[in-house]
């Protein structure tokens, strides 16, 4: 026993593996001089898509960085650097500021989400059979869990990390130490990213139904019946949430309690996140469509054809909607009246949404590249 006391490195706690006491703490960063709110796939986990900063001309990439390897997951920003998993198995941290490599680790299998980013803790789903949280300044695994088959990207929310297993189960642990607070076992299939804010944790369901539960419980605080499949979660913005269906349909929710506030029809399939700004909620479809719907009343403002289907959701600031698409371009697009601005070819398909940070919009491609763009202009 005085053995084990002293040397074990690892302990099983209801399926989570902490790693030895040898660990160092998370190390807290200072981001004050880092505007960058991407920390998880689509920005922070309200997952708005959203920057505040207005948008200057629009030239020529300021630096592109080449990988290896294709690059088909979500690049992550945070603290000033770029997390960009490849599909060789590797997690690059390169600088947002030029595009060379800070640090490269490569994984036994694919990261197969994007990394989420807390301080020194990065969150990594694995090849979909384990949940990594590691250090990601010194390498180290803090602790981890098995995921038996599950491909959805989990969500950080203040100090805690929600994901669903290969078992449908929505579990809640502190980020920190991997320590359980609650789980639940789900009766519907999911296969959308989990989203959340203070009124609760939100599932949307392959059955079409949003599911609301509580963050300090797991219980079941409202559910709402949409008519739709959905292949992206609902966006939440401030007190609502918006959805959109594969057949067409859109609409805005109370967060508190599910109603209804307005449904709309844009007979176009969409299977694109959305995104948007308070003001208006912008949607790229699969018929080479994109939309600005008003968020008071979800009438049409202004659509516009462009060159290939949508399968990245936008990302937004002050006056910018940069749309993706898989005809190897990227739209820079006026928010107001849906002009054009500018179109940038690269040299393969987009199919991951751009991210901002520090004033610079990045797009990473399938054709191993990931392009920056200096956007920050004067208010």
């Amino acid at each position: 026993m005085e053995f084990l006391r002293k040397n074990f490195s690892w302990l099983l706690l209801g399926g989570v593996i902490v790693t030895g006491c040898g660990q160092p703490p998370p190390i807290i960063i200072d981001s004050a001089d880092s505007d960058c709110a991407w920390n998880q796939g689509g920005g922070d986990f309200n997952r708005a898509s959203y920057i505040s900063l207005v948008s200057s001309d629009i030239t020529e990439p300021s630096w592109t960085r080449t990988f290896k390897r294709r690059l088909s997951v979500e690049p992550t920003a945070a603290y000033g650097k770029i997390f960009v998993p490849t599909a060789d198995r590797r997690l690059y941290v390169i600088s947002n500021i030029d595009g060379s490599r800070l640090l490269e680790k490569k994984y036994k299998n694919a990261i197969v989400a994007p990394v989420i980013i807390s301080d020194s803790l990065a969150v990594l789903l694995v090849d979909g059979e384990k949940l990594v949280v590691e250090n990601w300044i010194v390498h180290k695994t803090v602790w981890e869990a098995e995921l038996d088959g599950s491909f959805i990207e989990p969500l950080i929310m203040l100090d805690n990390i929600y994901w669903i297993d290969g078992k449908n189960l929505l579990r809640c642990h502190k980020l920190r130490d991997g320590v359980r607070i609650w789980d639940r076992k789900l009766d519907v299939h999911f296969s959308c990213t989990i989203t959340g804010s203070s009124e609760g944790v939100f599932l949307a369901g392959d059955n079409g139904v949003i599911y609301c539960y509580e963050t300090s419980s797991g219980r079941t605080k409202w559910t709402s019946d949409t008519g739709s499949r959905m292949r992206n979660p609902p966006v939440i913005v401030e007190d609502y949430l918006v959805f959109g269906g594969a057949d067409g349909s859109v609409g805005r929710l109370n967060a508190a309690d599910g109603s209804s506030v307005w449904n709309t029809d844009l007979k176009s399939p969409i299977t694109a996140p959305l995104a948007s700004d308070g003001e208006g909620i912008y949607i790229g479809t699969n018929d080479r469509y994109i939309y600005r719907l008003d968020f008071e009343s979800g009438d049409i403002e202004w659509m516009r054809k462009i060159g290939g289907p949508v399968k990245a959701g936008p990302t937004l600031t002050e006056n910018l909607a940069v749309f993706v698409s898989i005809d190897y371009r990227a739209y820079f697009v006026d928010k107001i009246n849906g002009g054009i601005i500018y179109i940038y070819k690269t040299d393969g398909m987009l199919t991951t949404r751009p991210l901002v940070c520090d004033g610079k919009i990045l797009i990473a491609g399938e054709d191993k590249k990931l392009y920056c763009f200096d956007i920050a202009g004067e208010e």
